[in-house]
């Protein structure tokens, strides 16, 4: 059993962990794509803020380029107009969105499992590779994850209760998901219609189908107007390797043959043990999957990695080409290091600590 005090002890340790690298100069990995980031935000703070049309630097003058919704960037936006343009205070705004994405995550265990596991999980999720860099980068991917997170959450407290303010508000969070990065609410689907099978609330949750409406709607609005405004792009073909940005589907899902890539395969599997559990938490990873399956919750971890499988199947080339699209990943593998540690510890407290430090040092390393 955690108790309380030493739960909130090491979650403040860990998360304090990251303010050692809060530099003021953007890092490796995909330091490039932070960049982006970066510069909605300072084109935001310099220019003003307009969702509807974000510039990045390496357009020329024909600068107007829209890619994910840029509601984050403009979040930092407001803070530079607090305390002046600052990579660190950007670190700072992207770290509360980890911790947001943390937080939903913890109730999502507890709902589906027990406080003790979701606690360890908790602390699990702040020490695994991915976690530990991405939270403190210039990037969005936590904010959608935030989102994501929120989105199942409430839905699962929803069918719970049958209670529609919780679809509600299900249903905003995933508009917001929806708007910035799709896939990663996509990946949640499953587990959701699980769920609803599991509660027998099929008939209910279609009569508040309503409440979904709104994301499907945001993504096509969106995505009608950013191929609207990246069709208006000048036509820069002479450039190698060039495309517009209303060419994407190439980008996002790859060619078929792809799929059949041992190498490729092989990256997907090396970031799996390196980033996504790391050398300290595979060991526990590999525990857990044999402890978890004799918990009541381990049938929605099923359909939960299940959908993440037909995820990555389906956008397979972002997967293979950028690593912070496994970020989804981190949280069934934090429940299943969880159980590892739970079951390696066999109710000794001390071993619980000292296995946790091993893991964290261990991805550190």
């Amino acid at each position: 059993m955690l108790h309380s005090a030493a739960f909130y002890r090491i979650t403040g340790l860990l998360l304090a962990w990251r303010l050692l690298h809060f530099g003021p100069e953007i890092d490796a990995p995909h330091d490039w794509r932070q960049c982006d980031t970066a510069w909605y935000i300072r084109d935001f703070y310099q220019n003003g803020i307009d969702l509807l049309h974000p510039a990045v630097c390496w357009m020329g003058a024909a600068d107007t380029l829209a890619l994910e919704f840029p509601l984050p960037e403009a979040i930092v936006a407001l803070v530079y107009h607090l305390f002046g343009e600052s990579i660190p205070a950007a670190r700072l705004v992207f770290m509360c969105f980890f911790a947001g994405a943390l937080f939903y995550f913890y109730r999502i265990v507890e709902l589906l499992w027990d406080r003790d596991t979701a606690r360890w999980a908790t602390l699990v999720y702040l020490a695994l590779p991915l976690s530990i860099f991405y939270s403190r980068a210039i990037h969005i991917d936590f904010f959608v994850l935030l989102a994501a997170h929120a989105m199942l959450y409430y839905f699962l407290r929803g069918v719970d209760r049958r209670r529609w303010f919780y679809l509600l508000l299900s249903g905003l969070f995933a508009a917001l998901a929806a708007v910035v990065k799709a896939p990663y609410a996509f990946c949640l689907l499953l587990p959701m219609g699980w769920y609803v099978y599991q509660k027998r609330a099929f008939g209910w949750v279609v009569r508040q189908g309503g409440f979904y409406l709104p994301p499907l709607l945001a993504f096509g609005l969106w995505q009608y107007h950013v191929h609207r405004i990246n069709g208006a792009a000048p036509d820069l073909s002479y450039i190698l390797h060039y495309r517009k940005m209303t060419q994407g589907a190439h980008w996002y899902f790859g060619a078929w043959e792809q799929r059949w890539s041992l190498y490729n395969w092989w990256i997907l599997l090396q970031r799996g043990v390196l980033e996504v559990a790391g050398i300290g938490g595979v060991v526990f990873f590999l525990l857990g999957w044999k402890n978890v399956r004799q918990m009541p919750g381990f049938p929605f971890l099923g359909w939960w990695l299940a959908g993440l499988a037909i995820y990555v199947l389906v956008f397979f080339n972002l997967n293979v080409v950028h690593n912070y699209y496994q970020m989804p990943l981190l949280a069934p593998a934090a429940v299943f290091c969880a159980r590892g540690l739970l079951a390696a510890a066999s109710g000794k407290p001390a071993r619980l600590y000292v296995f946790l430090g091993l893991l964290a040092v261990g991805n550190v390393a």
